[in-house]
């Protein structure tokens, strides 16, 4: 079933990775074998952040806060999401924005990340992490976990999906 799930990632995520071709994508693989060189953000929603995140990530909110010094940094900037889709639009962005300034990786999505090894942690009010096997997929046609993962989901994403562009629409 594990094995199932994997490939059953691996392509959606190359499908959402596709809709982006001005961004380039990098696999999970690519980032655990030298993690200092990239900056993640999680581009998630809150709820979907407090179920666990990869370590040492920061918020699509935190990143648009700190934008300046992050970028000087000169880190690889790798959004991400579930599986890709919600990334490639923020990185979409990030590359319009920043035309040819800087580096941006569209990651595979959380899913695939937890397919290669990667590890998921619970990031509390005081910013400490501790190991988590939980995750929130986002829908129940994204829980394509291995199966040792706790999953959460919305019970209607599409509902949830369209809730918060109404709520961003009045809060602008």
């Amino acid at each position: 079933m594990d094995a199932n799930n994997k490939e059953k990632a691996l392509r959606e995520s190359n499908k959402y990775c596709k809709m982006f071709s001005e961004v380039t994508s990098i696999s999970p693989e690519v980032i655990l074998s030298d993690p200092e060189k990239y900056l993640l953000i999680d581009v998630r929603d809150d709820s979907e952040r407090k179920v666990s995140t990869i370590p040492h990530s920061i918020s699509a909110k935190q990143f648009q806060s700190e934008e300046e010094r992050i970028l000087v940094s000169g880190k690889i900037i790798v959004p991400f999401c579930t599986i890709g889709y919600r990334s490639g639009v923020f990185a979409k962005k990030l590359i319009s924005k920043h035309t040819g300034d800087i580096q941006v990786r569209n990651m595979a999505g959380i899913i695939p990340w937890i397919h290669a090894g990667g590890p998921l942690v619970h990031r509390d009010d005081d910013g400490n992490e501790r190991p988590v096997q939980d995750i929130h997929t986002y829908g129940a046609a994204w829980n394509m976990c291995p199966s040792d993962y706790n999953p959460t989901y919305y019970s209607f994403p599409l509902l949830n999906f369209v809730g918060g562009k109404i709520l961003k629409l009045f809060s602008s």
